[in-house]
């Protein structure tokens, strides 16, 4: 797509996709466009274009679902709202010079609309639907659809004398079609031509070309409502109903599909033909995004679509709307074939393609019925075993349609990324292709109804190189950062393999090796994101966290609700049954490096012989707790009438004298704390325990020494710096929290501090610091932390993503 200067600055600077605002319409006064990024930045921009012509912007705007119409003249850019029809006018120097800040401006604009352009056509739609009664309403509506933007829905002799031809144009059943009435055309019209609460004319070519992506999936939804009040044209007010999500079908945002099909048919633009196939098509989001997206990167090869749907509404759909975007093109050579079916029930020989552009299914195992669970054991059983979500099956299959070289790009749950169950998949995943991309998006606005973490994957069918690289892309929970984190891949001018390196306050681009990817925990980038630092700290320190520290699970009780007593039941005891309770060091206890005990474990030492010794011992608690539950708790595993009040699993470790850190199960920020006296009970957390060959080491093991050694490992796992190396091995839960376990912290670089005088001087003294602060009972602070370990792992400050 050939750009002027003006505009390819708008497209370049920012990230955005240029469409034809018109498609083949010819509009002959202006340039006009749809500068697309997936949600809040979109906008539609015309340059040289008229007052008169500028009029209908409003008009084009809320037809295309954005908020902005912007408008370019020789010294001037003028910002028309959308919903509610302000004008402001811009000095255009202003703006070209300081287009990001303009952008911000337009994207953080948060008005809505009374009423948007998808629920107006849906509300018509329903409409429809609900006052004729017919059978198949879809067909007749798609048919009506097509006949307004054809223009020949004014005249009902040429509504009928052109209807054969509309249904082989865009693929409608010619057998579904209903008997229109005059009235009801007429009716129908009226009411898709002007919305009277809004006060907006419909450009329904704008909506299905720049919109049609979400318009047809809640057409999807619509279909579902089986609830046919009888209702007057233009009298409903009701919004599209929420979607069944029951069969883990999350409908696809638009602007995702614009971004993975553009990453995807980057690395096949000069094959003569490319063979695209969406398994799980629904109304046709990514097919209609691939011929848009082959349009605007001036594709010149012939292109063969191919979608997969068990819906036969969705794929009737699918078929009308990936006709609307093959009219859009029509010197482009396109076929597209469509099939009601069971994507995994279709041999892969049947599939082959250069390109898998979808987004699976998520349904968990217990959600599937035995046919589907049957089928998914039988294509993931080389790769997992266990209960796979529906969603591997499809990425697993969709990798065996691609021919040699061919490219898959999917959306993805993010358990698919983490769980150990999907481990060894993974594993072979790596080991065999070519991995890409892979993001994390949080951001919760990209879906119309559903709150839910998603990721994608880029995946190559072709072996990886040693020195093969990905890019990882982390964006949080916040509005519009996943939105903003893909159009920096675009400023970037991403393409596979190339080194990327973005951040910003809600999200993060890097890159890493697919080698040091196949040796993590879980494949999740992070909002750290050190990326080829990780190389940097293997090659430098060579001693993990499994060369010092034993990191051992806490106490399992058996029965957290009898064997643990709040503060206040604890100070109610006498002073000798206290004893008999050990302070917790877990969860909101531990802070800042300190822990301020809420609970207490009965951990008797020793343990009560008989149970004449447990009464005498503790006779409050044995009174108010113990007895009144003895036959509960000795139905436990390995528990009777001799040994009920003893813990599950006690650790005999816990108390027996050794200094060590605290961690809690799973944290964020300063997870860890010194157990210096071996004074708490772990329960839900783990103690890291210093090696016996390290404590030998120390000076014949003086605890003087072995406490000094763990007060520095504290400073180092309490930093910033030591989590965002974590995240890099760890497993990550919703709201970012590292799981804390010996099989995800073993393997952690670890720099070794029992020889400071290996050290740079400067950091010599921070430990003299740290010390200090320890023996005057002052915490730490966040910089010095930070500047300790990053000397402590041969790097400087400066080197490190961190806030301070």
């Amino acid at each position: 797509m050939k750009l002027n200067k003006d505009i390819e600055l708008f497209v370049k600077k920012l990230g955005l996709a240029p469409y034809n605002l018109f498609g083949t319409e010819n509009h002959s006064n202006g340039s006009h466009y749809a500068l697309m990024d997936g949600v809040n930045g979109s906008f539609l921009l015309s340059q040289d274009a008229s007052e008169d012509v500028l009029d209908n912007a409003f008009n084009w705007s809320w037809s295309a679902d954005v908020k902005h119409h912007v408008s370019v003249s020789r010294d001037v850019v003028t910002v028309r709202k959308a919903f509610s029809g302000e004008k402001t006018s811009f000095s255009k120097k202003t703006v070209l010079s300081k287009l990001d800040k303009f952008y911000r401006y337009l994207e953080t604009d948060s008005s809505t609309p009374v009423v948007d352009s998808i629920d107006h056509v849906i509300t018509t739609f329903r409409n429809f639907r609900n006052s004729t009664r017919y059978h198949n309403a879809l067909s007749s509506f798609l048919l009506l659809l097509a006949s307004y933007m054809n223009r020949y829905s004014e005249s009902y002799d040429d509504f009928v004398k052109n209807q054969g031809g509309l249904c082989l144009k865009y693929g409608i059943d010619v057998n579904g079609i209903e008997t229109v009435s005059a009235d009801v055309l007429q009716r129908f019209n009226d009411e898709l031509r002007f919305n009277r609460r809004m006060e907006r004319n419909l450009e329904l070519g704008i909506t299905i070309r720049h919109a049609g992506g979400m318009l047809f999936q809640e057409a999807q939804t619509a279909l579902s409502n089986t609830n046919c009040q009888l209702t007057l044209y233009g009298f409903s007010n009701a919004k599209a109903s929420l979607p069944n999500l029951a069969n883990g079908g999350y409908y696809t945002p638009q602007g995702i599909a614009r971004s993975l099909t553009e990453a995807a048919v980057g690395n096949h633009l000069f094959a003569p033909k490319l063979t695209i196939l969406d398994p799980a098509c629904g109304s046709g989001t990514f097919l209609c995004e691939s011929v848009r997206t082959l349009q605007r990167l001036g594709y010149m090869g012939e292109i063969e679509l191919i979608g997969v749907d068990i819906s036969s509404d969705a794929i009737e759909m699918a078929r009308f709307s990936v006709s609307c975007a093959k009219a859009d093109w029509p010197e482009a050579h396109i076929r597209f074939q469509l099939h009601n079916s069971d994507f995994l029930s279709i041999s892969p020989e049947e599939m082959a393609c250069d390109i898998v552009l979808t987004n699976p299914p998520f349904q968990s195992w217990a959600s599937m019925n035995s046919e589907t669970r049957s089928v998914v054991e039988r294509i993931m059983s080389p790769y997992v075993k266990g209960r796979p979500d529906l969603s591997m099956a499809f990425t697993q299959r969709s990798i065996d349609v691609l021919r040699a070289g061919g490219t898959l790009a999917t959306i993805l749950p993010v358990g698919v990324l983490t769980s150990d169950l999907a481990k060894k998949w993974r594993s072979v995943l790596a080991g065999e292709h070519t991995i890409d991309l892979i993001s994390l998006l949080g951001d919760h606005t990209l879906f119309r109804y559903a709150s839910v973490n998603i990721s994608t994957l880029i995946v190559q069918k072709k072996n990886p190189t040693v020195d093969s690289r990905l890019t990882m892309l982390w964006a949080d929970e916040s509005n519009n950062a996943a939105a903003n984190a893909l159009r920096n891949l675009r400023v970037l001018d991403w393409v596979p393999g190339r080194e990327v390196h973005s951040t910003a306050n809600y999200w993060n681009i890097y890159n890493m090796r697919q080698q040091d990817l196949m040796s993590r925990a879980n494949w999740t980038p992070n909002s750290t994101g050190i990326g080829p630092l990780i190389e940097d700290i293997k090659s430098t320190t060579l001693t993990t966290v499994g060369d010092f520290f034993s990191v051992k699970q806490g106490i399992r009780p058996g029965n957290r609700d009898l064997f643990i007593v709040s503060c206040n039941y604890y100070s109610s005891l006498p002073e000798n049954e206290q004893r008999c309770f050990k302070p917790i060091a877990e969860k909101d206890a531990i802070s800042c490096g300190q822990v301020t005990p809420v609970d207490y474990i009965f951990y008797p030492i020793p343990q009560p012989a008989t149970e004449q010794e447990l009464a005498e011992r503790c006779p409050s608690y044995y009174r108010d707790v113990l007895s009144p539950n003895k036959m509960l708790l000795a139905s436990r595993a390995r528990k009777n009438d001799d040994n009920y009040w003893v813990l599950s699993e006690p650790r005999s470790w816990m108390f027996d004298g050794q200094p060590r850190i605290i961690s809690k199960s799973f944290y964020r920020k300063d997870g860890f704390v010194l157990d210096a006296d071996c004074e708490y009970a772990i329960v839900q957390g783990f103690g890291w325990i210093l090696k016996s060959s390290i404590i030998a080491s120390l000076n014949s093991g003086s605890k003087e020494l072995i406490v000094d050694l763990l007060k520095l490992y504290l400073a180092v796992f309490n930093s910033d710096i030591f989590t965002s190396i974590a995240m890099e091995y760890s497993s990550r839960l919703r709201g970012g929290y590292l799981e804390v376990a010996n099989k995800y912290m073993k393997p952690i670089p670890l720099p070794d501090l029992t020889d400071l005088s290996a050290h740079h001087p400067s950091m010599i003294k921070q430990a003299g610091e740290i010390l200090d602060l320890f023996d005057q009972g002052q915490p730490l602070g966040s910089l010095l932390k930070n500047k300790f370990t990053a000397s402590a792992y041969q790097t400087s400050l400066d080197d490190w993503n961190v806030v301070i």
